[in-house]
């Protein structure tokens, strides 16, 4: 593919970028961009990854990196980069949540890791509602006596964060009996199999990388650019994985996020994680204020709250897509769920009852837990008549790897479309480089 001049490139879909995140985009060094609600966070990296691929900032073969909290995110920024820069110039852009990136390198090198730590080479991991209960096995039988001041309820939730508190190795005081409960779970003495957590694991791949200065700076020449997203929920013991891989090396990181929507503070998302960032890596800071994505009318209302979070007043600027007059917000204040569902449910009702909307034009979002939060809108909205269903129990399942190779194979199999024939072809082929590369891996490690 031809390389463009990065001086003469323009944004991928004739998309226009406002001045601080032009700047991101074209930066050589390492930036934290804070950006807000509707700022366009995934579209800035993705026409970041452009950039740095189209102009061969990005020398080739070297890839970028982009690190993400959940699969969804992930999979999507992968999705609009390809769109961006083609199929050819995205397959030196990969993609992946903390999670892959850590276990990745644990599966791949485990032998590197000393064997006081090392893993079993086959693992569990740990599900969400077992991995306390496994862990408490783990202590119980490295020889762990309840502290008189701990509470029988909170044990779960002290051994758990106990067992990632430090540090590997464990400091010489606390070997006994972290150390042990370790051992077990890495041997799988407790279970039968060894059952590790990801926060386990993210461990497992920081002490990898110290211990092997080589592997640590195989993986900087690999990527020669990362990005880093939603980076205001990072915790520290994701801090220290990716200060451990890339601190200090010629790696360029980006880092993207918003501190007003950090949400993650009680599952140990570090607060000061900007400075922290800043001041480690040296990296500039820029401050997105285009709201691409919300109507002059809700821009106002993000204003109020901002300043009763006693927030700086940022000037946030709407898309010039938006009239002044174009759309409408309410800010509804309720006693209780009960009066809320009440109140939505009629507001839908006049919205169906007068023809100007149709049912399929109206959409409820929530936090989480759509079953939890609406189950009271739901009964009133079957009272009225009106039927609505939790759309997230289908998102989730239409967004299966699997269930999408389904559709896209009856797609094929009853007319032709190039879409899902590109689709199922690629899967082939992804699904043949990992069985390639699996026996790849076997044959090194029986050699």
């Amino acid at each position: 593919m031809k390389i463009i001049d990065k001086h003469i490139w323009e944004p991928a879909n004739g998309l226009t970028l406002e001045p601080a995140a032009l700047q991101v985009v074209k930066s050589e060094s390492n930036t934290l961009v804070i950006a807000g609600p509707g700022a366009g966070k995934t579209e800035l990296l993705a026409q970041r990854a452009s950039f740095l691929l189209e102009t061969n900032s990005c020398k080739a073969p070297r890839k970028i990196l982009a690190i993400s909290f959940k699969k969804d995110a992930a999979k999507n920024l992968a999705e609009r980069v390809k769109k961006r820069c083609g199929t050819e110039l995205s397959k030196r852009f990969q993609s992946m949540t903390y999670d892959a990136f850590a276990k990745n390198l644990v599966d791949r090198f485990y032998l590197g890791i000393p064997e006081d730590y090392r893993p079993n080479s086959v693992y569990d991991i740990a599900e969400m509602d077992r991995t306390q209960n496994d862990i408490r096995t783990a202590y119980e039988h490295a020889g762990f006596v309840r502290p008189a001041w701990l509470h029988p309820r909170d044990i779960n939730d002290f051994l758990e964060k106990e067992i990632v508190r430090y540090s590997l190795p464990l400091p010489r005081e606390n070997d006994y009996p972290t150390k042990n409960a370790w051992e077990l779970l890495l041997k799988g003495n407790v279970t039968g199999t060894a059952r590790l957590s990801f926060t386990m694991i993210t461990r497992l791949a920081t002490y990898l990388l110290q211990c092997n200065p080589q592997l640590r700076k195989s993986l900087q020449m690999t990527y020669s650019h990362v990005f880093l997203d939603e980076f205001q929920d990072t915790t520290r013991i994701q801090y220290e994985f990716v200060k451990t891989s890339f601190y200090n090396s010629n790696s360029v990181l980006t880092a993207v996020g918003d501190g007003k929507q950090r949400i993650m503070v009680w599952a140990g998302a570090m607060r000061e994680v900007f400075p922290t960032f800043i001041s480690d890596f040296g990296a500039r800071s820029y401050q997105l204020i285009m709201n691409h994505r919300s109507a002059p009318r809700l821009v106002e209302i993000q204003k109020m709250f901002f300043s009763r979070f006693n927030e700086q007043p940022i000037s946030i600027q709407t898309n010039p897509k938006w009239q002044s007059s174009d759309g409408q917000a309410y800010l509804h204040l309720f006693d209780d769920h009960v009066q809320e569902a009440k109140v939505i449910a009629n507001l839908i009702q006049e919205y169906v009852g007068d023809g100007s909307h149709k049912p399929n034009d109206i959409c409820i979002l929530v936090k989480q837990r759509v079953d939890a939060y609406c189950s009271a809108l739901l009964q009133e909205l079957n009272m009225l008549g009106i039927q609505a269903r939790n759309e997230g129990v289908y998102q989730d399942f239409l967004k299966d790897d699997y269930i999408s190779l389904c559709i896209n194979t009856l797609i094929l199999a009853v007319r032709r479309d190039a879409s899902s024939w590109t689709y199922c072809r690629n899967i082939l082929l992804d699904l043949k480089k990992e069985d390639d590369s699996s026996m790849n891996f076997i044959n090194h490690r029986e050699s």
